[in-house]
């Protein structure tokens, strides 16, 4: 069975951004869904990692998801993975294989994952 451990994960939220928000169907509700998930987090000191795309054009994340010690990757392409230096992040303190709940807020159809 696949299990989580605090020492082996981080929780990333991808591009939760004030501008892109308000084009979200429901975007309030995932707003808040998302703050449950980062909270809870925060209470299994899970280290939080966020990304903006392009912050200047759409915004800063929304602040209902910001927290003091939440690591912020600025990135200018859709994929986080491609920004230099994004895998080499160190882990806020975390060893090892690193399992990533993660978020992702799209404007386009299709899917929003793809394997490797």
């Amino acid at each position: 069975m696949l299990t989580l451990h605090r020492d082996h994960s981080s929780l990333l939220v991808i591009d939760f951004q004030s501008r892109l928000m308000p084009a979200i169907e429901s975007g309030d509700a995932v707003v808040a869904n998302a703050k449950r998930l980062v909270q809870a987090a925060a209470l299994f000191e899970i280290p939080v990692l966020l990304t903006e795309q392009n912050p200047r054009g759409l915004g800063p994340t929304v602040p209902e998801l910001t927290q003091a010690g939440a690591d912020v990757a600025l990135k200018m392409t859709f994929d986080a993975c491609r920004t230099s230096g994004f895998l080499d992040r160190p882990n806020s303190g975390t060893s090892g294989p690193v399992k990533l709940l993660f978020l992702r807020v799209s404007l386009f159809p299709g899917p929003r994952a793809l394997p490797f």
